[in-house]
Order: C-alpha cells, then structure tokens, then sequence
C-alpha cells in the first residue's frame, strides 16, 4: 500500500492598518482604522501624529507595532499589549515617540528606538539610551552595521575605528570618552552620552541612530557626583531612561535620599 505524505503550510502577511482617529480615540471602533479593521493577532499597525491619539482599554495582541514621532501611546493599569513581532518606536528633529507602560507588555520579536540625533556639523547631542540591555558591539553591529556606519568617526577601518560617543568619566580629569570599536561596554539606562552622527548637510542636520532592547518601566537611580578635585567637580551627565516623556517637575523637585535636598537647588 502507498504511504504518500504531505504537509500543508498556510501563511498570511500581517494586514497593514494605520490609525487615523477620525471619530474618536478608541482603539476598538473599526472607523478609526485604515483600512476599517479592528487590529488582531495578525495585524501591522501604524500609529501616526494625529489630532485624536488612540487609547488602550483592554488586553490585546498584535502583530507589529510602529510609533510615529509626535505620538503618545498609554497602555494603562490592569491591561497588557502582547506584539508577537517587533516594536519600532521613531522620532524626528522637534517630535519624540512615547510609549508609557502602565500595566504590562510583552514583545516577541525586537524592541527598537530610532532616536533622532544631531550630526557633528549640528553641533552634536547629548542623549541617553530609550531601551535597556543593549551592549556597545551590539549597538554598533546591529542591522548590518547600520549605527557604525553613521556615527562620527576617526575614519580608520575596524577594530582601529574610534567612534564621536561616549559619557562623561567623573575623576582627577571630568572629560567625555570616545567609545572605540572594541570597547567592552553595556549602555546605562539613565546615563548620558555624547554624540554625533556623520550626516553632510545635503542630508540634514541628522539621523536617528537605532537602540535596540527592553521598555524600562521601573525607577532608575543614578548617583551624582561632586568628585571636588576634577576639572569640573559639580558637572554630571544623565538622561531620561524611559521610551517617554518625563514629569519634568516630578523630576526637578524629588528629593535624594541621601543629600536629603531636592534635584533642583535653588
């Protein structure tokens, strides 16, 4: 008797929806979505900038998530976003994407932060990591190259390549470092760096360089430092650990647990 066996693969291309928030801001009305669909488990969605943000009420599971610049997305107490693929958060010169987690998200794929910065004709940048976990190779190596081929550079081929980014080192001396190729480091979530990329002026006045890691949604502490004897004692760089905005007088008025005084001393 013939033994004949086969096997039937189905697949289906993610369905590509966009929000437009022409009726109200209700994730689960199908006329705020283009084309009008509900997202679901198979769905590419695409939030732009638009006058009516979308709000999240209930649990649910996507395919892909893109946010645009502009755009504040809330997953609230008691839900949770599931996005079985990638998240892909943007931003331009003047507009930042945010995603605030108040409840839980779980994202099967990668996590990616396209974080507009200034080219070293533009005066450079000063920015923190968005995503947490993501080590220097990893950050330089990632999609083929992509942030090492934009950085500001010294020109020399790697693993000689010193690269414009690096924090500012407290001690005798108080100066920025300059990352080289080979350097061992993790990216420090609340820790500032010095940057630039290599855009001309034909292109703009920047680009966004791509992290790559985790949504951080709990506190970050980071110490700092009057070293008194450095070059500039009393100077620290930090930034903002989080994939959002802050409360900018939240911040500004906490006070240390150790200095006992508050972020800003008037």
């Amino acid at each position: 008797m013939a033994n004949n066996r086969f096997k039937l693969i189905f697949s289906a291309d993610a369905l590509q929806l966009t929000w437009n928030g022409s009726v109200s801001n209700n994730w689960n009305d199908s006329d705020n979505w283009t084309p009008n669909e509900l997202p679901g488990l198979c769905s590419d969605v695409t939030i732009p900038e638009t006058d009516t943000p979308p709000q999240i009420s209930e649990d649910m599971t996507i395919a892909n998530l893109n946010i645009n610049g502009g755009v504040n997305l809330t997953v609230p107490n008691g839900t949770t976003l599931n996005v079985s693929g990638d998240l892909n958060m943007y931003s331009e010169s003047d507009s930042y994407s945010s995603l605030i987690v108040q409840g839980s998200i779980t994202v099967g794929g990668n996590t990616k932060y396209h974080r507009y910065t200034n080219s070293e004709l533009n005066d450079r940048d000063l920015i923190a990591p968005p995503l947490s976990g993501q080590s220097w190779i990893s950050f330089l190596t990632n999609d083929n190259n992509y942030n090492a081929n934009i950085l500001f550079n010294n020109g020399i081929t790697p693993p000689n390549t010193t690269y414009l980014f690096g924090p500012f080192e407290k001690g005798t001396t108080d100066e920025y470092l300059v990352y080289n190729y080979n350097a061992v480091e993790i990216l420090s979530s609340g820790r500032g760096y010095r940057v630039a990329t290599n855009t001309s002026i034909e292109k703009g006045n920047g680009e966004a360089l791509v992290f790559t890691g985790s949504i951080v949604t709990n506190s970050i502490s980071v110490p700092i430092e009057n070293d008194i004897t450095g070059s500039f004692p009393e100077w620290n760089l930090i930034g903002n650990p989080y994939a959002s905005y802050i409360d900018v007088n939240s911040f500004l008025n906490h006070v240390g647990s150790i200095s006992g005084v508050s972020t800003l001393v008037y």
